[in-house]
């Protein structure tokens, strides 16, 4: 019995992607939510549906399993606890009601769109470009990382695709370049700048666009909820309204960043040189990188509203039907296949883990949670009335 044991127990540390720490903590939390009181204005499975997303939450911070894992299995506890339904049938239909969420399905899409930025190499030439244009200096190459960061950002979804997959692999390439590298611990000659400056860039595109990654939406989904669906930001708004603010980051950014951490080499002629070599490698613009270019003008131009603008509001077209648009013209050029649609992972996942969330905030609101939650800031602070007053 105890070899038995100890080989399940084997099998499961080998095949199962668990962490035991974690899992205890998260499991403790779960049972301590339910053993205390359900709260009044709550009913039992209102808190019960409160504790698994807060245990949920948990469960993603800590980093129990993948992300998709923990989403699939808090549906399937959403379903079987039928805390959203009087029957197992309207749990289920609530456990998967947001996969059908457009916002959703716009993120999931435009992550396949962006696959072909990487597949075409018309990422890594716009990057080129930059750094062959801006590359005379080390902050110069800093800016062109942002430009880069910025003209991709609107079509890609997947910021750790966009700065780690594109932009990461020509700064890493520059800096080694320069003798700069971490194995060598030379990384302050340029690459702890870089480093930096890419990882900021990220960070600040993310939010000056609703599809330059993948929790936007949300904040979309919940002002449109909480306002009653009086207040909804479109694409161009959202864009509109992050412009400035976004841009005044992006320029004082890398000068910032020179001052905190600044690279011992200043002047990099040579990463023009080098910028320009790649350039030739890559050849002229390939058919696929065309098709692309001309896909992502359609796709900012129909996100922008521009022919609703000039030819009235019948041409207005929903974000995600313009995303569909976009998929259906990489494939029908043969830009991207379906295999490289199977095989775009992060879509997927997106699909699965954003979906939860989003299921679980959106029966949160149905079972009245988010009013009482309301209520409650209210009692507690009352300064929030005399504000609104």
């Amino acid at each position: 019995m105890s070899t038995w044991l100890k080989g399940c127990f084997s099998y499961f540390q080998d095949n199962v992607l668990l962490r035991v720490l974690p899992v205890a903590m998260t499991t403790g939390f779960l049972a301590l939510m339910l053993l205390l009181p359900v709260p009044d204005g709550l009913t039992v499975k209102a808190w019960v549906l409160l504790t698994i997303f807060l245990t949920t939450i948990l469960a993603i911070i800590l980093k129990v399993m993948p992300l998709g894992v923990i989403a699939i299995i808090a549906m399937t506890i959403v379903a079987l606890t039928q805390v959203t339904s009087i029957s197992s049938r309207g749990a289920i239909n609530d456990a998967l009601s947001s996969l059908a969420n457009p916002l959703i399905w716009l993120i999931v899409v435009a992550i396949l769109v962006s696959r072909g930025l990487k597949k075409t190499g018309l990422g890594k030439r716009i990057g080129l470009l930059f750094i062959a244009a801006l590359g005379q200096r080390t902050v110069g190459i800093g800016y062109g990382l942002a430009a880069c960061e910025l003209i991709l950002a609107p079509f890609t979804p997947s910021n750790t695709a966009r700065g780690g997959g594109i932009v990461h692999p020509i700064m890493k390439s520059i800096a080694i370049a320069f003798g700069s590298d971490p194995a060598n611990r030379t990384e302050h000659k340029m690459g702890t700048y870089l480093s930096l400056v890419n990882i900021h860039a990220n960070t600040i595109t993310s939010g000056m666009f609703i599809t330059a990654t993948a929790p936007n939406p949300l904040v979309v989904d919940y002002i449109s909820r909480v306002t009653d669906h009086v207040f909804y930001l479109s694409w161009s708004k959202w864009a509109l309204y992050m412009a400035l603010p976004g841009m005044v980051c992006l320029l004082l950014m890398p000068l910032l960043i020179s001052v905190l951490a600044p690279p011992e080499i200043k002047i990099t002629s040579g990463a023009i040189e080098y910028a320009r070599s790649e350039l030739r490698d890559m050849g002229p613009v390939s058919t696929g990188e065309k098709v692309m270019i001309g896909t992502f003008s359609i796709l900012l131009l129909l996100w922008a509203n521009v022919p609703a603008i000039i030819f009235g509001p019948n041409f207005i077209l929903d974000p995600t039907v313009v995303a569909f648009l976009g998929l259906f013209l990489l494939l029908i050029t043969g830009t991207i296949d379906w295999n490289d649609v199977l095989s775009e992972k992060s879509a997927w996942d997106t699909l699965i883990w954003f979906g939860a969330l989003v299921m679980m905030a959106e029966q949160l609101q149905k079972v009245g949670v988010i009013s009482w939650f309301s209520d409650l800031l209210r009692m507690r602070f009352p300064w929030n009335l005399v504000w609104h007053r």
